[in-house]
C-alpha cells in the first residue's frame, strides 16, 4: 500500500556540500547529476512534495519517490545506477583468461604453421585444448576487444614468408 506522506530528508552540511558538488561538476554523468540535484531539493526546509519537486524538476513524482528512498536507505551510494539484469555470461573467467594466455602467445608455440594468430586459428587451437568449450569468432572478438588486444595485426620483422629468412638474417647480422 504506498504511503501518504514521505519520509522526511535532512541534510547535513557535509552531504548537501558533497551533492552540490557532483550536481556542478562536469565530469558527473549527467543521470547522477540530475538525481543530486532531486535530493536537494527534496531535502529543503520547506519540506516539498514528491508531487511539487516533481514538478519543479519535471520529472515524475515517482521518480522523485524512488530515488528519496534510495537515498535514505543507501545514502549517495544509493543515487548510483543499480546493476542492469542480464544474460549470465556463458564462459567463465578462466576460459576467457586462456583466450587472452593464447592471443599473446605464438602460433608456433601451439604447432599452427602461421605467423599470426587469426580468429579461425585460435578458434581452432580452443577447440582442441582438453577443457575448453568452442568458442565463436565473435565471442573470440568481444574477449579480446575487451583486453584491448589485437593479436592479429602484430607484425614483427623477425617474421617472414621468405624460406631463406634465416640464412639471410643470419647473414646480415654476422656482417655488421
Amino acid at each position: 500500500m504506498p504511503m501518504p506522506f514521505a519520509s522526511p530528508l535532512r541534510l547535513t552540511d557535509n552531504e548537501r556540500q558533497g551533492l552540490e558538488s557532483l550536481a556542478r561538476a562536469h565530469s558527473t554523468p549527467q543521470s547522477l547529476a540530475f538525481r543530486c540535484r532531486l535530493i536537494i531539493r527534496v531535502a529543503h526546509p520547506e519540506a516539498p512534495t514528491n508531487l511539487r519537486v516533481a514538478a519543479d524538476m519535471h520529472s515524475h513524482r515517482q521518480t522523485v519517490s524512488l530515488w528519496r528512498t534510495r537515498y535514505l536507505e543507501h545514502g549517495l551510494a544509493g543515487l548510483q545506477d543499480a546493476p542492469r539484469p542480464g544474460r549470465p555470461r556463458r564462459f567463465s573467467p578462466s576460459e576467457r583468461i586462456d583466450v587472452l594466455s593464447l592471443a599473446t602467445s605464438t602460433p608456433a608455440d601451439h604447432h599452427r604453421p602461421v605467423t599470426r594468430w587469426s580468429l579461425d586459428d585460435m578458434a581452432a587451437v580452443l577447440r582442441d585444448h582438453a577443457r575448453a568449450r568452442a568458442m565463436s569468432r565473435s565471442t573470440l572478438w568481444r574477449v579480446l576487444d575487451e583486453a584491448d588486444l589485437k593479436p592479429h595485426r602484430c607484425v614483427y620483422w623477425l617474421n617472414s614468408h621468405d624460406p631463406e629468412f634465416d640464412a639471410k638474417a643470419r647473414d646480415i647480422c654476422t656482417s655488421i
